[in-house]
């Protein structure tokens, strides 16, 4: 399905869901944004494969990541109300991405200081911190030479 510039929208409900990354900026197609970590935790999918600008990353949910979607669960149940009327009072434009950010401050997700720092962490992060397995293939198959 085609999708606009940063956001689409698909059927979450499966065991595994794929959708790539527009290319144009690197750093941000090879780098899962918070929404992205926050649905895959979110919704019923077991796996997500993603193709960015030069690599593809899959996401596992392994027992110790349900532990990690419990906790956004319980969190959610006692703050999602409150939380969501906050931000839709602060910033009614963009209250969706101040949600997400907020939600995943709670489960311990800090962003690295730079873009480069991120580009190298953040499988490390979502295997240390949220308990997800994380694989990270190059898009572009190495050519063996004869």
């Amino acid at each position: 399905m085609k999708a606009d510039s940063s956001s689409a929208g698909m059927l979450m409900a499966k065991p595994c869901t794929f959708h790539s990354h527009p290319t144009k900026n690197r750093y941000l197609a090879d780098i899962p944004s918070l929404q992205d970590i926050h649905s895959f935790l979110f919704y019923r999918q077991l796996r997500s494969i993603t193709v960015g600008g030069t690599k593809i990353w899959v996401w596992d949910k392994t027992k110790a990541a349900l532990r990690t979607v419990r906790k956004l669960a319980t969190w959610m149940e006692a703050n999602h109300f409150r939380v969501v009327t906050h931000w839709m009072k602060e910033d009614a434009d963009n209250w969706q991405v101040m949600y997400v950010q907020t939600v995943m401050k709670h489960l311990g997700w800090v962003w690295p200081d730079t873009i480069d720092e991120m580009d190298v962490q953040w499988p490390q992060m979502l295997r240390d911190i949220l308990k997800i397995q994380v694989r990270v293939l190059p898009r572009e198959p190495r050519v063996k030479s004869r």
